[in-house]
C-alpha cells in the first residue's frame, strides 16, 4: 500500500509538475533529517522525475525544501554537488529525461504477480 498513490501515478505518468512535486513532498521527514541525507533523498528523486529541468530550476527547488544553501557557495557548486548522483541512474540508460517513468514501468509491471 502506497502513502499518496496518487502522486505515485502521477509522477510514474510524467503528469506532475516540478513546483507541484515539491509541494506534494515537502512535509516529507526525508529532508527533516541532517542536511546531507535530505539532500542525498532530494538529488535522487529529483533526478530520477526531473532529470531533464534546468540545474537553476531543481536549485531553487532544494532551497525550498531546505536541503540546499546556495550562500558562501562558489558558483556551479549545485551542478558539481548533484552530478555525483547521476550515475545512479546510469544502467537505466539517458538520464536526462528522468528515469522514473521507466521505473514505474517495471515497477507496475511486477504487480501481476501481487496477491489481491
Amino acid at each position: 500500500m502506497l502513502k499518496n498513490e496518487q502522486l505515485y501515478h502521477r509522477m510514474g505518468r510524467k503528469d506532475v509538475s516540478l513546483e507541484d512535486f515539491t509541494r506534494d513532498v515537502g512535509s516529507l521527514p526525508l529532508w527533516t533529517s541532517d542536511g546531507r541525507h535530505g539532500f542525498w533523498w532530494a538529488a535522487l528523486l529529483y533526478l530520477g522525475a526531473f532529470g531533464n529541468e534546468p540545474m537553476k530550476k531543481l536549485e531553487r527547488e532544494f532551497q525550498s525544501l531546505g536541503v540546499w544553501n546556495p550562500s558562501g557557495r562558489e558558483e556551479k557548486a549545485f551542478e558539481r554537488e548533484i552530478g555525483c548522483f547521476s550515475d545512479a541512474y546510469g544502467h537505466w540508460g539517458d538520464t536526462q529525461g528522468g528515469v522514473f517513468g521507466e521505473v514505474y514501468e517495471v515497477i507496475e509491471g511486477l504487480k501481476t504477480f501481487a496477491q489481491e
